[in-house]
């Protein structure tokens, strides 16, 4: 029978798992989305998003569709690794993309439903990215270390 240092070591090794998998995931669509082909697509929606309860942070909604041979696709992904910040912050992505705008969206030649508006990521992203995962890692290197 395992007792509950190990149980939670379990844990919180799955989470970090998943956490490590989802940051690959997105270093490599940002990387292998330099080469995608783009088409031309329509801002559907377009506005700011409140997401936070005690301290506000903002993200931008921004609804899109594009056209991939005979296929209408729907997305509303602006670009791989961009992170949520201030209302200000979010405003200025949704002035770059106002409804009802023509847009330039590239999309992903093996899966067409997956698109981006944005191929670059911006550095503060980036940065925001390895900070949050080395503070993930550590803490869940203390708190199964502790359970030893």
């Amino acid at each position: 029978m395992m007792n509950e240092a190990t149980i939670i070591t379990i844990v919180v090794s799955i989470f970090l798992l998943l956490v490590m998998l989802y940051t690959l995931r997105e270093v490599l669509n940002l990387i292998s989305c330099q080469s995608w082909p783009s088409v031309e697509g329509k801002i559907l929606d377009s506005g700011t998003v409140e997401s936070g309860s005690e301290t506000s942070t903002f993200s931008a909604g921004i609804l899109y569709e594009y056209q991939v041979e005979e296929n209408k696709y729907k997305s509303r992904r602006v670009a791989f690794m961009r992170w949520w910040g201030s209302e200000k912050y979010a405003q200025q992505i949704v002035n770059k993309y106002p409804e009802n705008s023509a847009v330039k969206v590239y999309f992903n030649p093996r899966k067409h439903k997956i698109s981006i508006l944005e191929k670059n990521a911006r550095i503060s992203d980036i940065f925001l990215t390895i900070l949050v995962v080395i503070i993930i890692c550590y803490g869940g290197y203390l708190g199964v270390m502790s359970n030893i």
